[in-house]
């Protein structure tokens, strides 16, 4: 039975599409949907969009990079909540995103793994991005990688 869902963002337009896979998934078995971002400090690279609101904002340093990281984890939780998914946490973890989501999947008792197929640090021209390929690949859940 499907009842957690982990869905690791960065902002990407395919982490939301993943968001909104994982939000259709989860209001139908009534799953709860965990969001979380994960990137090696200082919190990676931020959105094309949140990028230039964070220079425009003079937002530079890690608590404040963290703000635009707590805005993309707070929009895409409210996208889930207007999916219909009635039950939404979020974090952000610090470390190496494989190994976070890895762990993240066993903390959180996800039955499954739902993440874009590339995100914004990955490669353009990539049909599957590293850290997707390799959560892929070292999973203990089932993975949905989404295009």
């Amino acid at each position: 039975m499907l009842k957690t869902i982990l869905v690791p963002i960065d902002g990407s337009s395919n982490a939301n599409r993943a968001v909104d896979f994982a939000s259709d998934l989860a209001s139908k078995y009534d799953a709860k949907v965990v969001l979380i971002h994960a990137a090696d400090y200082p919190f990676g690279r931020l959105p094309d969009e949140l990028h230039d609101y964070a220079v425009s904002e003079h937002i530079d340093g890690p608590d404040e990079v963290g703000t635009v990281i707590e805005k993309i984890l707070a929009s895409a939780e409210l996208r889930a909540a207007n999916a219909g998914v009635k039950e939404t946490s979020h974090e952000s973890i610090v470390g190496d995103p494989e190994q976070v989501i890895l762990d993240a999947a066993t903390a959180f008792d996800a039955d499954l793994i739902v993440m874009g197929s590339r995100g914004l640090g990955e490669v353009r021209g990539l049909l599957v991005g590293s850290v997707s390929e390799k959560v892929l690949h070292n999973a203990k859940v089932p993975v949905t990688i989404v295009r």
